[in-house]
């Protein structure tokens, strides 16, 4: 009984995963990619380690003053970082 609830709040958990928006997937990808933990991609744009994890997961999309740091810190042009908001 107790596996069949960690089963369940497993898939939960993924698909929350699997649903996040555009913009989510994107930051994640490309900070991998770039080879950065959530800490470092934070103290480039000035945040937490939270703060990234909770744009990561969808939770808060980044506030638009940070969005040029955020270019900037994942290398992307200002145009393309605006492409994943919409």
């Amino acid at each position: 009984m107790e596996g069949d609830k960690n089963v369940e709040a497993s898939a939960v958990r993924m698909e929350r995963w699997l649903a996040r928006p555009v913009y989510a997937k994107q930051i994640t990808d490309r900070r991998e990619r770039m080879g950065l933990t959530q800490g470092q991609l934070g103290a480039k744009v000035g945040v937490t380690r939270n703060t990234i994890n909770r744009w990561e997961t969808g939770d808060n999309p980044p506030p638009p003053p940070r969005r040029a740091l955020l270019a900037q810190a994942l290398d992307v042009s200002a145009t393309t970082l605006a492409g994943w908001f919409k």
